[in-house]
């Protein structure tokens, strides 16, 4: 009887740990060993990786850098050395560029923000104190200057920015420097920008393979009385093209139509794309359709501007209507991805997200564009996930995996397993972190043909969640995702055949 017992369980035990990962042919997981978080509960970001393993950044009441070796175990750490002498700098960035690991720190001086940058020896993990100060930005008007660094898709080139916004008299100082291997500068160029109503503060950045730099922010936003002009909110775009000789600025301002959303992506021949959600409501939360455009850097104009309104079919699939309701715009829908794709064409994706403590990540919208803007397919992905507020970690929304080289894209999400084997008619039943659960893989390929597949299986409370939205890009078809159990996690690394 003990015997049949044992056999039994130890059966159970390994149809469990089958199940946990799902057959498929498309994705194949491996799983690195057992982690624990730190007591600040903050997860490793990973930022770069060669043939020895993985580099991370941790932040720890103190900032660490960590290595992973290939199979996804801690190999080691060390802490950032961020004192001198009576000073303390601050951590702007840590970056894996062609090969080599840049700390980015700044110190706050009398009168100025200083920029400096030094390596750090991949084999020991400490800093190689080779500093060399980038910029020093002197304080304009009391205020002082944010520094940004981003590097390019492909990861060629590695753009930092300094950037000081004087609110009196609404005026922003920017200030780009471009790098290539071995931290080179190639260019250096700034622009003064005087603002007419208003200045803010949030602002994107964005640097692509061949030096051209940009940054969007937003320019006009209307109050009161305001909102019955016929000028609605709208985007400047500054472009540095030509080396930094070349330095021009773009509105995106549509007459009786708010911007809800906006993103930029260099094109094919080096050119900008620009392409967001649009309403002519105001209602913050409305969205009416698409819109699309380019900037042509030889005669420095705005190409290509075009408006796509949803059909109602897809007003009612994002908004899980019934066949009796009718709905006249999106709702609560949020601009995330704007990509290129290998053939030059685009995708645009957004999540729709409530500000409620239940079933606030709710369906995704995922549309292809041609390169001239062009609305080829629209899909919808169902889903309904809880993101409890008072939580570390956020375990619902999604990743979404896309290539260079790939035409197709790759989303992955948690869904409840209830939904399993659910009743298609059957509303879906939410996710959430402490639930049975299982990550969902769906495929879109280039003519918006969808494929879903079951990657990971949850089917014990004790088992690890994955966070799809602190995956790592290994910019191929390969991903990493950390998976957590409270304080216990692991990375799995995802393989896309």
């Amino acid at each position: 009887m003990t015997t049949r017992f044992l056999i039994l369980v130890s059966l159970i035990f390994i149809t469990i740990r089958l199940c946990a990962q799902e057959p498929t042919d498309r994705v194949d997981m491996v799983w690195g060993e057992k982690l624990f978080l730190e007591s600040k509960n903050i997860l490793p970001e990973i930022i770069g990786y060669d043939s020895t393993g993985f580099y991370a950044l941790l932040q720890d009441y103190r900032w660490a850098v960590e290595h992973y070796d290939t199979a996804l175990g801690q190999a080691r750490r060390e802490y950032l050395a961020m004192n001198y002498g009576f000073r303390t700098r601050e951590l702007v960035a840590l970056v894996h560029f062609h090969g080599v690991l840049y700390l980015f720190t700044s110190e706050m001086r009398f009168r100025s923000h200083v920029l400096f940058v030094q390596t750090i020896d991949k084999q020991t993990l400490l800093q190689n104190g080779d500093e060399r100060l980038l910029i020093e930005v002197p304080d304009m008007g009391g205020w002082r200057a944010d520094f940004h660094v981003t590097l390019s898709r492909l990861e060629k080139k590695l753009l930092v920015v300094s950037r000081t916004i004087i609110w009196g008299p609404k005026i922003q100082e920017i200030r780009f420097m471009v790098f290539g291997e071995g931290l080179e500068l190639e260019w250096e160029s700034g622009d003064r920008i005087q603002h007419d109503k208003k200045i803010y503060s949030v602002a994107e950045f964005l640097v692509d393979e061949t030096g051209n730099a940009y940054m969007i922010c937003l320019y006009y936003q209307p109050v009161l009385l305001q909102h019955f002009s016929e000028r609605k909110n709208s985007y400047l775009i500054v472009a540095f093209t030509e080396q930094g000789n070349s330095v021009n600025r773009y509105l995106a301002d549509f007459p009786n139509r708010y911007i809800r959303g906006i993103g930029i992506e260099t094109t094919l021949d080096n050119e900008l794309a620009c392409a967001g959600f649009y309403s002519p409501s105001i209602n913050d939360h409305s969205i009416d359709g698409l819109f699309f455009f380019t900037i042509d850097h030889e005669y420095h104009i705005i190409n290509n501007l075009k408006f796509h309104e949803m059909e109602s079919y897809f007003l009612k699939e994002s908004m899980n209507l019934r066949p009796d309701q009718e709905y006249k715009y999106l709702y609560s829908f949020y601009l995330d991805h704007l990509v290129l794709r290998e053939n030059g064409n685009f995708i645009i994706s957004g999540e729709q997200l409530f500000d409620q403590s239940y079933d606030n990540h709710m369906n995704i919208i995922v549309m292809g564009l041609t390169a001239e803007g062009d609305v080829m397919w629209e899909r919808v992905i169902r889903k309904v996930q809880n993101h409890a507020m008072n939580t570390t970690h956020n375990y619902a929304s999604y990743a979404l995996l896309a290539p260079p080289h790939w035409n197709k894209i790759e989303i992955l999400y948690n869904e409840n397993l209830k939904n399993l084997n659910r009743d298609p008619e059957k509303d879906l039943v939410s996710f959430v972190y402490n639930s049975k659960a299982y990550l969902s893989c769906v495929e879109i390929g280039e003519f918006g043909e969808m494929g879903k597949d079951i990657i990971y299986l949850k089917k014990k409370k004790r088992m690890l969640t994955p966070a799809p939205l602190f995956y790592y890009d290994m910019k191929t078809n390969e991903m990493v995702m950390p998976a957590l159990h409270y304080r216990k996690f692991k990375f799995m690394k995802l393989t896309f055949n």
